[in-house]
């Protein structure tokens, strides 16, 4: 393994907490989906480790990111990446306060929690980090994400959608008649649809509902204001049944 590039500043180690992982994923051909390329994890001591899943660097399409090499193990890093620190909301901006407000963190929030809340997205390059989930006890899993496909809601939708306090709980329903992919989730709230599970995440999600061990409640609404991919932010909470795991289904193997 070698080390890249250090920014920002080191913080005091967590006592007693866990690694925290992200994963990194990118629209990809043939089906123009998103899909999981590499895993990002913020260690107890906040030093950093980036790593490619073998699936991808695999396969004919595979790209490196910018500062990450395909090593074997991954890359070692005190500080956060450059390539994911600079998707991180700068405190230079000025609407930083109410961006940090649409993804429901305050002003105090790690860049870490920015990514894994925000998505990291950017114009035009199609990736995006999505939260891996958190155990919050025996075989109970948590995490937090924004509904996608909300742009594509009918009348109805935007009407129920307008409606949606914290809390309320939300349905999870299959679709595969879905064009893009026959694993689709749809979100949706008393029959009305509110977009969908982020593809990335189906193999999680889908055991849950199939299941029926699961809930799905609204986090926070935003305005218009906070643009499509960051209207609905909602909460999926998960119990898994003996040997079930995280992703169970999906191949999360390291390079």
């Amino acid at each position: 393994m070698r080390p890249t590039e250090l920014i920002a500043a080191p913080q005091v180690p967590r006592s007693g907490q866990h690694a925290r992982k992200l994963l990194v994923t990118q629209k990809l051909p043939p089906r123009n989906l998103y899909e999981t390329i590499g895993i990002l994890t913020q260690e107890p001591d906040y030093s950093f480790h980036f790593s490619y899943l073998s699936a991808y660097v695999q396969a004919e399409y595979f790209r490196e990111l910018p500062g990450l090499p395909k090593d074997p193990g991954g890359v070692d890093s005190d500080l956060l990446f450059p390539f994911f620190a600079e998707r991180v909301i700068s405190p230079a901006r000025p609407d930083r306060s109410k961006s940090l407000a649409f993804l429901r963190l305050s002003e105090s929030a790690e860049p870490f929690e920015i990514l894994a809340r925000s998505g990291g997205s950017r114009i035009n390059d199609h990736l995006e980090l999505l939260p891996f989930p958190e155990a919050v006890g025996e075989d109970r899993y948590t995490f937090a994400f924004f509904v996608h496909g909300v742009r594509y809601l009918d009348g109805e939708g935007h009407c129920v959608l307008e409606q949606l306090g914290p809390g309320e709980a939300l349905q999870v329903e299959r679709e595969p008649s879905n064009p893009e992919s026959e694993l689709a989730l749809k979100v949706s709230h008393n029959g009305a649809s509110l977009g969908y599970i982020p593809h990335p995440l189906l193999n999680f999600v889908n055991p849950a509902v199939a299941a029926g061990d699961y809930n799905l409640t609204v986090v926070q609404r935003n305005s218009p204001d906070a643009g499509f991919h960051q209207r609905l932010l909602v909460r999926l909470d998960y119990t898994a049944r003996g040997d079930d795991a995280p992703f169970s289904g999906v191949d999360l193997t390291e390079f």
